[in-house]
């Protein structure tokens, strides 16, 4: 249960940080709330790694800090592409859709990829309810935006 709840935070935290962005962009420019996110962003997982090293009793066993450069893979840029499109993208397009637009629209592509992403990296099934849950999403967004 409560990994569902966390899940629905991260949720809310997003949807709070798309419009403080955009808060934030109509004050500095989208370009500058980006930077000062970043380097925020910085400042957090550098003591985050830190906490992690000195204090690993406190954290799961999944947060240690196992760095090896040896073992670099290029795809390792790749998350942090993902996020600097979320942190640029979810406020330029909360004036164009709403905030409820793009969020129902970014559920609905993460429902989708997800389904993709669970067959050919997690070579999990997919059963008939999750096909059927996203398609009621999509219908739901369809439904919402209804002109």
């Amino acid at each position: 249960m409560i990994y569902w709840l966390l899940s629905f935070l991260l949720g809310a935290v997003a949807v709070l940080q798309g419009g403080l962005n955009r808060q934030i962009a109509r004050e500095w420019g989208l370009s500058s709330a980006i930077f000062l996110n970043s380097i925020i962003l910085l400042l957090i997982a550098l003591s985050f790694v830190i906490a992690c090293n000195f204090f690993p009793q406190m954290f799961p066993a999944t947060f240690a800090p196992r760095l090896n450069f040896s073992q670099w893979r290029w795809w390792f840029i790749i998350p942090a592409f993902c996020g600097f499109a979320l942190v640029a993208g979810i406020p330029a397009l909360i004036p164009k859709l709403g905030a409820a637009g793009v969020f129902l629209c970014i559920v609905v592509g993460q429902m989708i990829f997800s389904l993709i992403w669970d067959i050919k990296i997690e070579n999990l099934p997919i059963d008939s309810r999750r096909l059927i849950g996203v398609g009621l999403a999509f219908i739901g967004l369809l439904i919402s935006y209804w002109k």
